[in-house]
């Protein structure tokens, strides 16, 4: 496997993975096009994934980092339980701990604000992944 997992490879493996555990999910977007990159569904279960890969630069992994962020916080209105996530590969989710110490009280509020926000680690060998809420990564 590519020791830098794209965008496309992970969406790839976690659409398999998702899909085995029971998951129905949108159709793949074009690229140029707007919108989730995944709604996975299952019952009143309702997931809306971002998903992004691993980029070798550091201040390129951040600022696709944050994009995603703010795509994945504008699909989750208030009083609303549908999950929000941010999948990426787990060489690029390593990181994380970091990037939530640097930012200090900063993650926690923002964990605060959108309680429903999650990143997952993804496998992309297999798809599996880490699913952890926001604030469970500092």
């Amino acid at each position: 496997m590519n020791n830098r997992p794209t965008s496309s490879q992970t969406e790839d493996a976690l659409r398999a993975y998702l899909a085995a555990q029971g998951y129905t999910l949108s159709q793949r977007l074009s690229n140029g096009f707007t919108g989730v990159d995944i709604l996975a569904t299952r019952g009143n279960e309702q997931i809306y994934v971002e998903v992004i890969g691993h980029k070798g630069n550091a201040s390129h992994r951040s600022r696709v980092f944050f994009e995603s962020f703010f795509r994945a916080v504008s699909r989750q209105p208030q009083q609303d339980d549908r999950i929000v996530a941010i999948a990426m590969p787990s060489k690029s989710a390593e990181s994380v701990p970091r990037r939530a110490r640097v930012c200090g009280t900063a993650w926690n509020s923002i964990g605060n604000a959108f309680k429903n926000l999650e990143i997952w680690a993804v496998k992309v060998s297999d798809g599996s992944f880490t699913r952890k809420k926001w604030n469970e990564w500092k």
